[in-house]
């Protein structure tokens, strides 16, 4: 993992950063972005769900999205996309291409 300093993070930031491995910025994209996003890639897990249990440290669909399922099986999970834990390359799909307007 890259190396994170305070000197890449705000103040708030590099705290989270230690704890927990990633922090927020609200306000960073409308929530309407925020809820395309988890749309899109529930719609990628939907359609190419794992062919096996969590027991594998992470898959990928359409070539690009690499997805990590949760360590342990989550009690009650009755759709593929409840049983992900993280989304990478995010920024190879075009969930974030702007449209044209006017």
């Amino acid at each position: 993992m890259r190396s994170v300093t305070s000197s890449n993070l705000g103040a708030s930031q590099q705290p989270e950063w230690n704890r927990h491995g990633y922090f927020m910025i609200r306000g960073f994209a409308p929530p309407k972005i925020g809820q395309l996003t988890e749309r899109k890639i529930v719609d990628l897990i939907r359609a190419d769900p794992p062919a096996c249990s969590c027991r594998i440290p992470a898959y990928i669909i359409n070539d690009t999205l690499a997805l990590q399922p949760e360590a342990k099986p989550v009690a009650g999970a009755t759709k593929a996309e409840h049983r992900m834990s993280k989304a990478f390359k995010l920024c190879t799909r075009r969930i974030f291409a702007r449209r044209k307007t006017g």
